[in-house]
């Protein structure tokens, strides 16, 4: 009989060597990616299939301000390097995020926070 290997970690949960950093900046915005995929999804839901839909541009635009009003009461901030106290593009910083783990103790609760918010703001109408 064959049994689950008690080691076996699925490949995302896997530790890794930090890879290099992209750069020693973050991006200019620095968005938390679980924001900006929140925001993507509301956008494929609600935003324009015709050019020049300004109910649907309004109606998405507001459904985005519902969802950064939303993480925002939960986590006071959108910046990921504020989030989770840490630059990522910087050497030191990314070596720190993968040593502690930061992505499977802080950043799938903002991942799993931003899912329900999309699903409450889906869920409205």
């Amino acid at each position: 009989m064959t049994g689950v290997n008690p080691a076996y970690q699925p490949p995302a949960l896997r530790r890794r060597s930090p890879p290099t950093p992209p750069s020693p900046e973050p991006p200019a915005s620095g968005e938390c990616g679980a924001v900006i995929g929140g925001l993507m999804v509301l956008g494929l839901e609600y935003g324009m299939a015709e050019a020049y839909d300004s109910d649907a541009f309004q109606n998405t635009f507001e459904k985005v301000g519902a969802f950064v009003e939303k993480f925002k009461e939960h986590h006071g901030n959108l910046n990921c390097q504020q989030l989770i106290g840490l630059n990522v593009f910087s050497e030191e910083g990314l070596k720190e995020f993968m040593d502690k783990d930061i992505k499977l103790t802080q950043c799938v609760k903002y991942v799993e926070d931003a899912v329900k918010i999309v699903e409450e703001i889906i869920n409205q109408d």
